[in-house]
């Protein structure tokens, strides 16, 4: 089984699953917010699905990621105050691993001019998938 190399959790950090509680939270932060029905998909997937926080020494939220319901990791978000950090490869290299034990093939779907996503996505290990309609990267 091919793992994806795990980035160092920084000293003092916490990495966790989230929990459905913070469904509002995530779903505040997420673009594709609708207010009335994405909240409650939202819990419905950390539920379900692998997922991973990041958390300060201070024990406050720095990131997260999430899988989708189709299996695509993502909804990765970190928080502005923490970006340029390396915290993003740090979350989703641990969550890709996680997803890694479950299943043959973890995936993620980037916007096409999202070039700092495919980039930051290829660093940590996942390869374009030549030929696909849209921007797909997978670690096999």
């Amino acid at each position: 089984m091919f793992l994806i190399p795990l980035r160092p959790i920084p000293e003092g950090f916490k990495m966790t699953g989230l929990k459905p509680e913070q469904a509002a939270v995530v779903n505040s932060l997420w673009k594709y917010n609708d207010d009335k029905h994405s909240e409650i998909y939202i819990q419905d997937i950390i539920g379900k699905l692998p997922s991973c926080c990041l958390y300060d020494a201070d024990g406050a939220m720095v990131g997260f990621a999430l899988n989708y319901h189709y299996g695509a990791v993502g909804m990765l978000h970190v928080l502005a105050e923490h970006r340029g950090k390396g915290y993003a490869k740090v979350i989703m290299s641990h969550l890709a691993s996680l997803c890694l034990q479950q299943c043959d093939e973890v995936f993620v779907l980037p916007d096409e001019e999202n070039v700092a996503s495919i980039k930051l996505h290829e660093d940590i290990g996942f390869k374009q998938v030549p030929d696909s309609k849209r921007v797909a990267l997978v670690v096999e």
